[in-house]
Parts: C-alpha cells; structure tokens; sequence
C-alpha cells in the first residue's frame, strides 16, 4: 500500500513538474502580453497577440514545445491603433 501511494505521489509531482517546465519553455517564446497556464499538459492560453501574424507564429511554436498535448487558445488580437493626423494646408497648393 505504501509502494502504491509513493508511486502516484511521484506521477502527481512528476507532472507537476513537467507542466512547469512546459510554462517556462512557453513563456520564453510568447510576447509579454500572455499568460499560460498548464494542466497535464494542456495549455490555455490567455491575453493578446498585436497581430495575427504574431498569433499564428506562436501557435506553430507552441506545437513544437516538448510536453504539450494540446493548446486551449482564448487569447485576442489587440486592436489596430488608429493615428489621426492632421494637416496644415500647404501654401503653395493655394496659389
């Protein structure tokens, strides 16, 4: 019985381990404005991209990253920023 139980204790902190490397692996590759985490190898991922481009290429690393058996993507594209400018009318053009 005790064999039993010291056994499923090192599969439960084996994979918690394994799941925090995962994280790590994943964070040194995803911008700042994301967040994982893992669950048996599952990763959800949280937070926003600042385009699609960049998702895409994450999402393709994330599937190379040693222990993950599946990505859970609830993560955005962060909305383009809009720049107004505004003219002074060129005097030249007037004449």
């Amino acid at each position: 019985m005790v064999a039993v139980v010291l056994f499923a204790s090192l599969i439960i902190f084996g994979q918690q381990h394994i799941d925090a490397d995962i994280a790590k692996d994943i964070q040194k590759i995803l911008p700042l404005d994301t967040h994982v985490e893992v669950e048996d190898g599952i990763v959800t991922l949280t937070g926003k991209f600042k385009d699609a481009v960049t998702k895409t290429i994450a999402q393709e690393a994330l599937g190379k990253v040693k222990g993950v058996k599946q990505v859970i993507d609830k993560t955005i594209i962060a909305e383009p920023v809009i720049q107004t400018v505004s003219l002074a009318p060129n005097k030249l053009l007037m004449r």
